[in-house]
């Protein structure tokens, strides 16, 4: 028999948003569906488009702009690639002690993306090599695109009647050994320096003598 764990996010009824560059929601994902993203919404949450000049290669030698074939470098994010960091953080709605106490509330989740600078997506693949009348001949293919990291954050919540118990058990039980040391300190450690425990724990102490008929 499995047990699930009880802080799983799978099949949990979560709020989902999706947070552009400048803190606005640009997309609320309902409980229980996934984000679905196009390209253009992905690029819009990281505040970019492809047709920019790639920061990798805005600072170089305008010589450079040419490759030693005689082709011109195209410049762009679309053809010298970049990395995103997709960033998901996870909160527990506010809800109230009873709520968490009666019932599992649902929780929410922040996806914000950011592009890291001054980096490159570029692949090359090399064909086998093809051989024909003239000689032989090998295709090299270059693809450019970008790549996606994952960082998830954030915490769970879920009541434990438990963890309650022992959590108070607990508390209860140092408060009951600070109180016996602040005893022990009072009865048998000031007396030694000559300081009454009466004077320093009550305000007034009165003797009473009763009289024998």
């Amino acid at each position: 028999m499995s047990s699930q764990c009880p802080f799983a996010l799978r099949d949990k009824a979560m709020v989902g948003r999706v947070i552009g560059p400048k803190g606005e929601v640009l997309q609320w994902v309902p409980p229980g569906t996934s984000p679905k993203l196009n390209v253009s919404q992905w690029l819009q949450a990281a505040g970019m488009q492809l047709d920019d000049i790639s920061d990798a290669v805005a600072d170089s030698d305008p010589s450079e702009a040419y490759s030693k074939h005689g082709d011109k470098k195209l410049n762009t994010y679309r053809y010298r690639g970049f990395v995103l960091v997709v960033d998901i953080s996870y909160s527990a709605t506010k809800a109230t002690f009873v709520e968490f106490a009666t019932s599992q509330p649902p929780l929410q989740y922040d996806v914000r993306l950011h592009r890291v600078p001054l980096t490159t997506y570029k692949r090359r693949e090399a064909l086998p090599e093809v051989f024909f009348d003239g000689g032989k001949r090998r295709n090299l293919i270059r693809r450019s695109g970008f790549v996606i990291r994952v960082a998830q954050s954030g915490q769970c919540s879920k009541f434990s009647g438990s963890n309650m118990l022992q959590k108070f058990g607990v508390n209860m039980a140092l408060m009951a050994a600070l109180q016996g040391a602040i005893e022990f300190f009072w009865q048998f450690v000031y007396p030694i320096f000559g300081v009454d425990y009466n004077d320093h724990v009550y305000s007034r102490v009165e003797k009473r003598s009763v009289k024998k008929d």
